[in-house]
């Protein structure tokens, strides 16, 4: 790996260099720099969070007040209840409204490449998957919810990822890099990806934008995006809708079979429509969320769109009876048509529904004692589409063209903060039509002592089998997670906050995907034991110059991993403290430097260590070597005009060669790495009004 020294110093100058912040006027209607320190504690957690980027260092450098408290307001991902992320019996990685502008990243897939411990996987058909901890998360392991709303489709349960979920209508992510069944239930297994979107007070009036992108070989991306949204007294109303089309990657790609696909000339092909409608007024918020999405796969003879479609919608109503009690009931509904395909050889046009009705509530019983819980059910029914039933005549395991699982669920938190710290327990159950019942428990306990603070999580998980896994197997069990967690705090000072995580996960009857040779058919079983175990580190800086961040992610499969469908073997011999397709080593380095209240440069460094799998042949396993890749942002606002705002980035300027292995499968089942993208310019502009 070749590092050009010119880029390299740019990054190293962008990501550690000083420049002056001019203040700029907050976005809030609250001047914090007529504010006494006492007032300035005295605010809201909801009007620390209106405050702008500038004020928060302000008020950070003047007062000495912690940057973790300003910074990362509370959440609710692993409480469903606001704590600040030192408190929550969760491990939080929080990604800001500011951040996401700064980053130059265009969809969620790049968003999260900057979390601890998260890397990607290549399925099938074009599809990248998401990893968590080492541990493929992909088929329903890792829960993605879309303003609250489950975005993981039924049939397989997956969430494809690269190009997909628009970075512009992003307001804040909130990452469990740890299990949540115990509050969210079967696809919540290995952590829980809360996607927050922009409503009407983020918005305030009406924005349009348009970007483009460029790879060697020509245009890469285009896209547009038009959001409006504002505050009408107890009101908010928000409408955004982006739009893109492009490649993902460049350059000529072979697979196992020796066939040769030119991925700049359609192969690689995608384009999303993303359409999001909220209103709320008082208690009462409702959401309506479109998308179409789709890859163009290669292995086929023919250029064929692979469609994911999905259109969500919830209404909620949020009251309370006394001043100490809080419940909502909640009606979600979506319908998903996840590998729409039709070609010579595939056919797949298979649609699900869901309908999930349910209470929550939250009871502040004095005394440091609070109580939270819910219950509901779920219907999901699966059909197969009409051109499915007449080209291929398949039916499902109850010999039908539709089938109907139902679920009903209830869960309990109970909790105590005192001076002692904070204790939390709870379960959640599950009964499940088909696969029978769950019951995952879970123990917390955190401590803030000052600058240092303590957490230790002992949680049970579980991921429910989605249909198409029954339907291949209808004695299939869901797999069952045992998840232990500690995490050490500390705040360096008002400036610098660092922690580490230890974590060690076993996953019990792990479901996995196979295929039979003699009657060349797939399926799904549950086999032996996975898992595994290891640290995370992270250190956050914020000055009024500049802000940072570096994290560190290794993991090892060598005492939890027991199957082979995930293991790797070099020359006959494993290699036991890896896993398919997932470095065991992942440093990140990223950095903002404000070069007045105008100008920002983001700079962001990934390394990546060595690999394994099946990488030139799917006969035997090889080593894909280690890659570095780093971008640099450049963001303008108020460029020329007022509310102008520009972004050109560069990523990928070290042009890296890499790929995203299978992180699944055996010998001759087995599909070539996906390549990953080249060197990519791209460009921005938003006008707001």
């Amino acid at each position: 790996m070749k590092l050009k020294p010119l880029m390299v110093f740019l990054l190293l100058c962008g990501t550690f260099s000083f420049a002056t912040v001019a203040q700029e006027a907050s976005h809030s209607d609250i001047d914090v720099r007529s504010l006494k320190k006492r007032e300035i504690l005295s605010l809201s957690r909801e009007q620390l969070a209106n405050l702008s980027f500038e004020d928060i260092i302000y008020i950070s450098g003047k007062f000495g007040i912690s940057i973790d408290e300003l910074l990362e307001a509370s959440v609710s991902v692993s409480t469903k209840s606001a704590l600040t992320p030192r408190e929550t019996p969760g491990i939080i990685s929080i990604i800001t409204d500011e951040q996401i502008q700064n980053s130059g990243a265009s969809n969620l897939y790049e968003l999260l490449r900057t979390v601890p411990g998260i890397y990607f996987g290549y399925d099938v058909d074009g599809v990248i998957g998401i990893t968590m901890r080492g541990n493929w998360g992909h088929e329903g392991k890792v829960l993605f919810l879309i303003d609250d709303m489950e975005l993981n489709e039924g049939m397989y349960s997956v969430v494809p990822l690269i190009k997909h979920i628009s970075a512009e209508q992003i307001s804040r992510i909130e990452v469990i890099r740890g299990p949540g069944s115990a509050l969210y239930g079967g696809y919540a297994e290995l952590g829980v990806i809360r996607v927050i979107t922009k409503n009407g007070n983020d918005l305030k009036g009406t924005q349009i934008g348009g970007s483009a992108a460029t790879f060697t070989h020509g245009i890469s991306n285009t896209g547009a995006h038009f959001a409006t949204g504002n505050l009408f007294g107890q009101s908010d109303f928000s409408l955004l809708a982006t739009w893109n089309k492009g490649h993902r990657t460049s350059g000529d790609f072979t697979d196992f079979n020796g066939d040769t696909y030119s991925m700049h000339n359609g192969w690689s092909d995608t384009e999303q429509l993303q359409l999001n409608l909220k209103y709320a007024h008082k208690g009462f918020d409702s959401n309506l969320f479109f998308s179409n999405y789709y890859i163009v796969p290669t292995g086929y003879d023919e250029m064929v769109p692979n469609r994911f479609r999905n259109l969500l919608g919830r209404v909620r109503y949020a009251f309370q009876p006394t001043d100490n009690i809080r419940i909502t009931p909640s009606l979600f509904y979506k319908t998903q048509t996840p590998y729409n395909f039709k070609s010579e050889n595939w056919f797949y046009q298979r649609h699900v529904s869901q309908i999930n009705g349910s209470v929550d509530m939250v009871w502040q019983m004095g005394g440091g004692f609070q109580l939270l819980g819910g219950v509901g059910t779920r219907q999901d029914i699966a059909r197969i589409g009409k051109s499915e039933q007449n080209q291929v005549g398949e039916e499902f395991y109850n010999d039908k063209f539709e089938l109907t699982h139902n679920t009903v669920f209830l869960y309990t938190q109970a909790s105590y903060s005192g001076a002692i710290g904070n204790f939390f327990g709870g379960l959640r159950f599950e009964d499940h039509s088909v696969t029978g019942s769950n019951i995952a428990p879970r123990l917390g306990y955190t401590k803030v002592f000052n600058r240092f603070n303590l957490k230790y999580l002992y949680s049970h998980a579980f991921r429910s089998p989605s249909i198409e896994n029954i339907n291949a197997n209808e004695e299939i069990e869901p797999e069952r997670t045992i998840v232990n967690e500690l995490e050490l705090g500390y705040r360096l000072s008002n400036n610098v906050y660092a922690n580490v995580s230890l974590f060690d996960i076993v996953i019990k009857d792990p479901i996995v995907y196979s295929f039979d040779y003699d009657t060349e058919t797939e399926f799904y079983l549950n086999d032996n034991q996975a898992g595994t175990s290891g640290v995370e580190m992270e250190v956050k800086t914020v000055f009024d110059r500049w802000s940072g961040a570096f994290s560190y992610a290794y993991y090892t499969a060598a005492r939890n991993n027991k199957t082979d469908y995930y293991s790797v073997f070099i020359d006959g011999n494993e290699k036991k403290r890896l896993l398919k397709g997932a470095p065991a080593h992942i440093l990140h380095l990223q950095g903002t430097t404000h070069i007045n209240n105008r100008f920002f440069v983001t700079t962001s460094l990934s390394w990546h260590s060595a690999q394994y799998g099946f990488v030139t042949s799917d006969e035997e396993q090889e080593k894909m070597n280690a890659y570095l890749l780093a971008d640099i942002t450049f963001r303008a606002k108020n460029l020329i005009i007022r509310n102008l705002d520009f972004t050109l980035s560069f990523r990928n300027i070290l042009n890296e060669t890499y790929a995203y292995i299978q992180p699944f499968g055996m010998a001759n089942m087995a599909e070539a790495p996906y390549p990953g993208a080249p060197f990519e310019t791209r460009i921005k502009v938003l006008y707001s009004f």
